[in-house]
């Protein structure tokens, strides 16, 4: 324990004294005298181990901070830092967690950032507390400031600075730090730098809150009423009387307490010393934090975050190059001192420029071995070419033949089947014409049968009067008149023939009327008596086969003998209607219709052989048809057969192009390999050379461009005696290497 409040003392006095030092001889000369002190007057605690050569070699420097671990980290306490792996892991935790809800940062936490980030984050955590950090541009002020005040879990407050900014835009700003440091007691950090000073009426009001946190004309009377109001409650509750001036100054002791200001100054020039001396408060209000100049293990460590993602040859030339940016930037800042030395003239080499000197580096590298690479592939692409056209030539030479060959045997598949189609069109041709003739034919037999169709039908619609009038003698027969004609046991005369006739006419037809073989009805079967017994023994049987007899005559079912022997009745006088409707009304209706069917034979048999011709001719018609089915079948079987020899034949032609195109094409290619070769033969030799040469350059690019970025990031204002030896250094780095 009494050796934590002896390194707390030294760190303390280095805090207090050490770090308003602005040059290393001083800072160096500070820590002589603390490390003399603590052990004249602490002698048995040894404290050498955080100064000098022993610091460099144990690692740890004297370091007191807030947050130095995991548990720190939630719960912050003052304490030694004593492991700096722990500190930075826990830091970058928190640079992470910033990354992730804030515009990230890539920064490289060295020794030396962390310290500062410890040194920041213990001005923040004090009441009242406000830094003053010192230093070039770009030695990493504003970045750690930032990563500081998240640690510390303050909000983070600035200005923006456009081209309307004034002072009631500054005024309005803190206002709005004030509340919420004042009323609602958050921590609220101040980040401000020496170029956002546009008017110098910025630095009066920073210098009042500075030195007592109460800018007089910031509010007016009705604002600090309505300010002292909001706050009577909390006033109230820390045992404060309530009243306007007792609430306003509670009001103005919590923004003393809650608000921090870290303001970001460069030496470069007079402006600070200036405002330094106008505006003391500056200096006496801050706690100082100077940036000096970065180490070589910083800058180092910064070469290789920068330098991770490009590809070395070796683990060693990595290291070379790793070394030597610190190197060159070192002896860029001793020509700087030489130039100062000399000429008695200021040459600033900031971080900034050693990190724009990285970023050169990188970019020229990536660049050059892009350039490099794209050459190369261009070249070695070419002999490629050459080399694939070469091996191609005498493989084209081979295609090409078998192309030919192709093509040929495609050529004469063609002809052969253009022959074939020629041949089988002649066929269809010849059968065309042969199924033209059978339909010419068959056309000549349908208007031949058509008009004996027409003949026989009008010859039959001239017997169609016969058949009505015979139909209508029928339905004049009265199945009880012929019934009283039964009993009649002597006819009158003339009714005896008409039964007669009826008789003869029923002959071979009708059952019961007995006929001899010759067909012929005996006169003894016709007298009265026998016509009775056959005629009208069943009278409804006799009108029906009357009804039916035409039928029969259209099947050529009756006997012509019939006809024969019933003309001589109808020769006799008293044969007719007229005669018989006065004698007998069944014997008138019988009379007519043997008459009007005796015509309807007659005009049948004459009709008959048209029937019969009609009849051979619709055969003759049928015999045609088939014949002319078959020769069209025959020959649309021709023109299928056809048609696909005409697809086979076009798709051979199809394929015949194609051959021809393709051996084409295969000539070109071949003459053109050959031009190729032939032309750009001697360019292999000299390609490849190039290649050489290219892949030769591209390892001494790294010290190239390495010399490069060095010499351009010198200090530009150095007249030529001043300027640092940087080409003998890097040949004497790289041999070491």
């Amino acid at each position: 324990m009494p050796e934590r409040l002896v390194y707390l003392w030294a760190h303390e006095s280095e805090r207090t004294y050490g770090d308003r030092l602005v040059c290393t001889t001083d800072i160096l000369k500070f820590r002589t005298m603390l490390q003399g002190c603590a052990k004249k007057a602490f002698p048995t605690i040894g404290t050498a181990h955080f100064f000098g050569e022993q610091a460099k070699i144990s690692g740890t420097p004297l370091c007191f901070c807030h947050v130095r671990d995991k548990v720190t980290l939630d719960d912050p306490a003052y304490g030694l830092v004593e492991d700096m792996t722990i500190l930075r892991s826990v830091f970058e935790h928190a640079l992470r967690d910033y990354n992730e809800f804030h515009p990230a940062m890539d920064l490289v936490l060295f020794r030396d950032a962390l310290l500062h980030v410890a040194r920041i984050t213990r001005i923040i955590f004090q009441p009242a507390g406000h830094a003053l950090l010192v230093g070039v541009g770009g030695s990493g002020k504003q970045s750690l400031a930032r990563l500081a005040v998240h640690i510390c879990g303050h909000a983070l407050s600035r200005i923006c600075i456009t081209s309307n900014y004034g002072m009631g835009d500054f005024k309005l700003d803190l206002q709005n730090m004030f509340v919420r440091a004042g009323t609602k007691q958050e921590g609220v950090v101040f980040l401000f730098t020496d170029s956002q000073i546009i008017n110098e009426k910025f630095l009066v009001y920073l210098n009042d809150l500075l030195a007592c946190a109460n800018i007089p004309d910031l509010f007016s009377k009705d604002e600090r009423d309505n300010l002292s109001s909001m706050v009577e409650g909390k006033a109230k509750a820390a045992g404060i009387l309530i009243d306007s001036a007792s609430c306003w100054e509670y009001f103005t002791a919590q923004v003393r307490a809650n608000l921090h200001v870290a303001i970001c100054f460069s030496p470069v020039g007079l402006a600070f010393r200036t405002y330094a001396k106008r505006f003391p408060a500056l200096i006496s209000g801050t706690t100082i934090d100077w940036f000096q100049q970065w180490p070589t293990d910083a800058l180092q460590s910064v070469a290789q975050k920068q330098l991770s993602d490009i590809e070395f040859k070796s683990p060693a030339l990595r290291a070379a190059v790793e070394k030597f940016m610190p190197l060159s930037f070192e002896l860029a800042s001793q020509a700087a001192t030489l130039y100062r030395s000399e000429e008695g003239r200021f040459v600033y080499l900031t971080p900034k420029s050693y990190l724009e000197m990285l970023s050169l580096y990188r970019t020229l590298l990536l660049r050059q071995r892009e350039e490099n690479a794209t050459a190369t592939m261009r070249l070695e692409n070419g002999i490629s070419r050459l080399q694939n056209a070469a091996s191609a030539v005498g493989t084209l030479e081979r295609e090409l033949t078998t192309m030919v060959q192709a093509a040929d045997e495609k050529r004469a598949h063609s002809e052969a089947i253009a022959a074939r189609v020629a041949s089988e069109r002649m066929v269809v041709e010849r059968e065309t014409d042969k199924a033209n003739e059978e339909a010419s034919k068959v056309a000549t037999i349908q208007a031949e049968v058509k008009r004996q169709n027409e003949d026989a039908e009008r010859d039959l619609l001239a017997a169609e009067p016969a058949i009505q009038a015979a139909t209508a003698a029928l339905d004049t027969l009265d199945r009880r008149d012929l019934g009283s004609c039964k009993t009649m046991a002597t006819p009158p005369k003339g009714v005896g023939d008409v039964f007669s006739a009826v008789c003869v006419l029923l002959g071979g037809i009708s059952a019961s009327v007995p006929v001899q073989r010759n067909g012929k009805v005996k006169d003894k079967d016709r007298s009265w008596e026998a016509c009775k017994k056959s005629l009208l023994g069943n009278i409804n049987g006799l009108v029906d086969a009357l009804k039916q007899y035409k039928a029969l005559i259209d099947k050529d079912l009756i006997p012509k003998v019939n006809f024969q022997e019933v003309r001589p009745y109808l020769a006799l006088e008293h044969f007719n209607e007229d005669a018989m409707n006065k004698k007998n009304s069944a014997a008138a209706g019988l009379v007519g219709w043997v008459k009007n069917i005796v015509t309807y034979y007659d005009i049948w048999l004459d009709v008959e052989p048209k029937r019969i011709k009609v009849v051979e001719s619709t055969s003759q018609l049928e015999t045609a048809n088939s014949e002319l089915a078959i020769v069209r079948k025959r020959v649309d079987e021709l023109q299928a057969q056809l048609r696909r020899l005409k697809s086979d034949h076009e798709q051979a032609e199809r394929d015949k192009q194609e051959a021809l195109e393709t051996a084409e094409r295969g000539q070109l290619k071949l003459e053109l390999a050959q031009r190729l070769i032939n032309a750009l033969g001697s360019e292999e030799v000299r390609w490849g050379d190039g290649v050489d040469r290219l892949q030769s350059e591209r390892e001494p690019l790294i010290g190239d461009v390495l010399l490069a970025a060095a010499f351009i990031s010198r200090p530009s204002e150095s007249t030529k005696p001043q300027s640092y030896p940087c080409t003998p250094v890097l040949d004497r780095h790289f041999q070491c290497a």
